[in-house]
């Protein structure tokens, strides 16, 4: 990441060190308390309303939420805590409804280079 944030002249974004740092902070809690943590799609979760899923720009006005379909109002951080929490929750029902696999990451094969030594290649050709 820091190479990259070189090449492109632009500073890394403090949310992405924040947010590796949270995470593992988090993995010996989890571990310790076996409690799941899960990776969630964030998009829009502060313009949509928790309760009846309408999702709309105008909904969000600063701090404060009022949904234009129901005319529900409520501080818009606390909503998108719910948005998000819904969407953990459903997220955990499809994984328990599929026999809770666990997502191991698969170990990577190590691979030897293979040489052509006295295969006939010209440095170790032979003379007949």
């Amino acid at each position: 990441p820091e190479r990259e944030a070189e090449a492109r002249s632009e500073p890394e974004p403090a949310g992405c060190r924040a947010q590796a740092a949270c995470l593992l902070g988090l993995r010996p809690k989890r571990k310790r308390l076996g409690a799941q943590v899960w990776k969630l799609n964030a998009p829009n979760s502060s313009r949509e309303y928790a309760a009846c899923a309408h999702t709309e720009a105008g909904n969000r006005k600063g701090t404060l939420f009022l949904c234009k379909s129901c005319a529900h109002r409520a501080h818009a951080d606390v909503n998108a805590a719910e948005v998000l929490t819904s969407r953990g929750q459903v997220g955990e029902a499809a994984w328990r409804g599929v026999g809770m696999p666990l997502n191991h990451r698969p170990k990577p094969r190590l691979r030897r280079r293979k040489t052509d030594v006295g295969a006939g290649s010209a440095p170790y050709a032979t003379a007949a």
